[in-house]
């Protein structure tokens, strides 16, 4: 019997017909139990007579009930009477966006919200591992108080089936499509909003909601379809080949929206935007920042190019992990400042440089593998690459009349730069090995190079001169050389560490990062320009300060900075200058939630500045099989893990209970638990051989220590301290019978000494030696340290005689970067070593043969921290996630 108005159907009283859904009919019904109204959809006969696929439904709607959000329109039950199976569903008043967009486009004011409100319930729903599979204008309703409710929410899934199970069909391509018919309509309303990968029939996943998103995003703000046709398969050609009509958007649409579209619109999932939080954040509103977050999340001690040196420097010298940065800052200046993000690419975009006139970025990112220098309209549309070498190339800086950018690049070494700075102070701030300084004109066109060994680029005012930052005499300090060629000038000659230059806009000065190795905080300095005067330090907030960048009127320094050597988030600043020195006015611009970092400043109150998010996890690889099993998935730094002896629990360092600490995680069960008091902050545990102990790093305000803590006790023993002005410990390491600590020390003249300690406190010297040499890791007969070393070159792995000797290159003839050596208790003749800071290998010791053991290609993901088992068979190790985006502060009031 069908059903009509005034029929019941078990206790639901039907009232009246709402439609019909491509998942059935649905009808507004009384719930006389519960005395509420509800919707009811009615499943069709191939779904009801069809017991897997029944039986499959039950399930799936069982999930989808415990997706509980304000933007999701809720399941209430599947049931079943006379028979007849059916959805009960939150009945939704209003209108849904088909009807809505028949009317013509939605004004921006209008549309953002809505469009904020479905990424907020495609984010819980993916976050819970839910697919909608068919986001579409016609399953999104908006309430007569303007709130939004997704409606099917992955009720495609189980419409559809698997693909290959029992008798259902493979409808994951096009769930509404597969049921409709001919109803021509319906099908290109469905087939409109499908993804490339789901109009192939391939699997789909949350990418196709996003695409979905994209689609519907750009219909409400033009009016009409995205894709279009007279057939399926003309909408469908159209979706895999036709370049959405970008000049159809609005005049107003702002250009970070622009930018959205585009990666939510990217054919190639793996282009796609990544996370559809990501657009939830940018629909906070276009240039307005998002409100701060009420809890940081993370980031590692690892860092990319000098988006984040501070972390670096502060790891030098306290082996600390930094928080994650999540969306951007409220900025403090002024009340018509505004932010707007620019990029939204999945990988790192860093080291903004605006063109004079404001009207263009040029910038470092990853998004083709390697560096490039891309410029981009900040009125809107496409990036284009600068220079278009294989090469590496980054740290873009334009001319003074804009015609020309000046860029570091690898091309002629046939090398890569540095994108990753380990915890050498030393590589952290001469990111330019192995690169030289170009020149490209900015409308495009051949580069030709300027100066060799080079890096980080600034032009005069005058367009004459040029400003570098070089390691040409092994160590790295400022340098100027004319534009047009020449030979380059020193301006400084110190042991201090000197990065990241800046001309003043009168040519009158040069402003740059120094520091003294061994040191635990970054200054600024400034030289004249013509070098003809003494440097001068400015005196700045917090530890460490980076980028600096001056004022078009040249009154001001914006800058970077963390506030504390326990904090590597950090703000960006100003500092008023004076030529005659004295007391300097200082201002914050941001509230340091993030890693904002790199300030780039053009005519017209304009800011460009760089944001890193940084997500290390631990992992463990089978040697045997080369499996890789992730072990951690938090919003908190898990760090440095190293497996007990009995082969049971994992030791490492994270912030997931407060601030940084040790803690440890049950290898099989999960459970994990604080070792360390929560008002000590640890780094770098080692399990001593007998598994009762663990070692660390302990950083304090005035120094930093190996202690040991005996498992079940807080009680620290404390085996060697240094002032933090007498440089970082690094990473403790126990001799094979468990009596001594070995350990590294790098000192302000550059050298490291390596020294032992036992349990009572007593160390000795085992050796100085120049360079910077860090995680040294015992042989299995407690003879010799297996250390990294930089010097003059790439990382290298080198062995040391305890017993004091000469230190031997055992990675001749290799020229990759080496770093983090862990020598095997049960295989004398390999260490374990991280390769390039992308993949773990084995390097022989006796023959410096290297066997890789993973292969990352990823360039947002690097390796860190790695360390056997006892039994040789696993490997543990950090996967760090890096992801940077550029960001804007518009209308900057003037100090």
């Amino acid at each position: 019997m069908p059903l009509e108005p005034g029929r019941s159907l078990g206790h639901y009283q039907i009232v009246a017909r709402l439609g019909a859904g491509g998942m059935g009919e649905v009808w507004r019904a009384t719930d006389t139990r519960l005395s509420r109204d509800v919707a009811i959809k009615v499943l069709p006969k191939d779904v009801a007579s069809d017991p897997d696929r029944l039986a499959r439904f039950r399930r799936e709607a069982q999930l989808l009930a415990a997706l509980n959000h304000p933007s999701v329109a809720a399941i209430h039950g599947i049931e079943e009477a006379e028979g007849q199976p059916f959805l009960v569903l939150e009945l939704v008043p209003g209108e849904d966006l088909s009807e809505r967009l028949k009317q013509g486009p939605i004004p921006l004011d209008e549309a953002l919200p809505i469009a904020r409100q479905i990424a907020e319930a495609l984010e819980e729903a993916h976050e819970r591992g839910i697919v909608h599979r068919d986001l579409k204008p016609a399953n999104v309703k908006v309430t007569p108080d303007g709130k939004v409710k997704v409606l099917d929410f992955g009720l495609a899934k189980a419409w559809g089936g698997e693909p290959g199970a029992g008798s259902a069909p493979d409808l994951s391509a096009s769930p509404t499509l597969a049921h409709t018919g001919t109803a021509a309509g319906v099908i290109l309303g469905t087939a409109a909003y499908m993804s490339p990968e789901q109009a192939r029939g391939k699997p789909v996943d949350k990418r196709s909601d996003i695409w979905a998103f994209g689609a519907l995003l750009h219909e409400m703000l033009t009016g009409r379809q995205l894709f279009a046709g007279e057939t399926v398969s003309d909408v469908l050609a159209a979706v895999l080949t036709r370049e959405p009509d970008w000049g159809a958007l609005p005049a107003a649409t702002p250009a970070s929206l622009r930018v959205l579209l585009r990666r939510c619109l990217e054919r190639d999932p793996k282009q796609r935007l990544r996370d559809i939080g990501e657009a939830r954040v940018a629909l906070q509103a276009p240039g307005r920042p998002e409100p701060p977050p009420r809890a940081a999340t993370k980031a590692p001690v690892r860092l990319v190019a000098v988006l984040a040196a501070a972390a670096a420097a502060l790891a030098f010298a306290a082996g600390y992990a930094a928080r994650r940065p999540a969306a951007a800052p409220q900025p403090l200046v002024g009340s018509s400042t505004v932010v707007r993000q620019l990029t939204f690419e999945p990988g790192l975009e860093s080291e903004p440089s605006l063109s004079p006139d404001g009207n263009y970025v040029a910038y470092t990112t990853n998004e083709r593998g390697s560096l490039d220098v891309a410029v981009m309209p900040l009125a809107g549309g496409e990036p284009r690459f600068l220079a278009g070498s294989s090469a590496d190339e980054a740290q873009a800086a334009w001319s003074p009349d804009g015609s020309r950018i000046a860029f570091t690049s690898a091309r002629d070494h046939g090398g890569r730069l540095s994108t990753v700075a380990g915890l050498s102070a030393q590589s952290v701030f001469v990111q330019g090995k192995g690169g030289d300084v170009f020149i490209a004109p900015a409308a495009g066109g051949p580069a030709v190079k300027l100066v060799e060994h080079g890096a980080y680029p600034s032009w005069s005012r005058d367009g004459r001169t040029m400003a570098f930052q070089s390691d040409r005499n092994g160590q790295s300090d400022i340098w100027t050389v004319p534009a047009e060629g020449g030979e380059p000038r020193r301006l400084t000659d110190d042991r201090d560490i000197d990065y990241q230059p800046s001309f003043s806009p009168d040519g009158k000065w040069i402003v740059f990062g120094s520091l003294l190795p061994g040191e635990s905080r970054a200054r600024l300095r400034v030289v004249p320009g013509d070098g003809s005067g003494p440097t001068r330090e400015l005196r700045v907030p917090g530890a460490i300060a980076l980028a600096p960048a001056w004022s078009p009127s040249g009154d001001w320094i914006y800058f970077a900075a963390s506030q504390s050597l326990n904090e590597s988030r950090s703000s960006l600043w100003r500092l008023a200058f004076s030529s005659e020195g004295g007391a300097a006015r200082v201002e914050r611009l941001t509230l340091g939630e993030t890693i904002d970092t790199e300030p780039a400043l053009s005519a017209g109150g304009r800011l460009a500045y760089g944001r890193a998010l940084y997500s290390p996890d631990l992992h463990e690889l089978d040697v045997a099989s080369g499996t890789v099993r992730q072990l951690t998935s938090t919003s908190c730094v898990e760090d440095f893990p190293h497996l007990s002896p009995d082969g049971r629990t994992l030791v490492f360092y994270s912030d997931r209970s407060g601030g940084i600490g040790i803690h440890t995680l049950e290898r099989d069960g999960g459970t994990w638990q604080r070792l360390s008091s929560p008002d000590v902050e640890g780094t770098m545990p080692r399990w001593a051989p007998d598994g009762r102990s663990v070692a660390f790093v302990r950083s304090a305000p005035g120094d930093v220590s190996i202690v040991v803590q005996p498992v079940g006790s807080l009680t620290l023993r404390t085996v060697a301290t240094l002032p933090r002005s007498s440089g970082g410990l690094q990473a403790p390491e126990w001799s094979p019978d468990g009596r001594s600590l070995a350990f590294t020390q790098v000192g302000g003249d550059g050298r490291t000494t390596f020294r032992v300690a036992d349990l009572a406190g007593t160390t000795r010297d085992v050796a100085t030696v120049p360079g910077v040499s860090m995680f040294a890791s015992w042989s299995p007969d407690g003879g010799r340290l297996v250390f990294q070393r930089e010097l003059n070159g790439p990382r290298q792995i080198w062995v040391l005689p305890v017993e004091g000797g000469e230190p031997t290159l055992i990675s001749r003839g290799n020229e990759r970067e080496l770093s983090h050596p862990q020598w095997s208790a049960r295989h004398p003749d390999r260490v374990l070593v991280v390769v390039d800071h992308k993949n773990l290998a084995t390097l022989s010791v006796s023959t410096g043969a290297v066997t890789p053991l993973t292969r990352y290609d990823d360039s947002t993901r690097y390796v860190d921290y790695p360390s056997w088992s006892p039994d040789g068979t696993k490997v543990y190790f950090s996967m760090v996630r890096i992801v940077g985006d550029l960001f804007l502060l518009e209308n900057l009031e003037r100090p």
